[in-house]
């Protein structure tokens, strides 16, 4: 059970990280190209 919790959690807060990450390099991406 706590091996479970705390996968879930790393998964979660890679998952979370992906997301931040790709959505600044996006940002970033569409402010040089205007």
């Amino acid at each position: 059970n706590q091996w479970s919790s705390m996968f879930f959690h790393i998964i979660s807060r890679a998952l979370t990280l992906e997301i931040l990450s790709t959505g600044v390099a996006g940002n970033w991406n569409g402010a040089l190209q205007v």
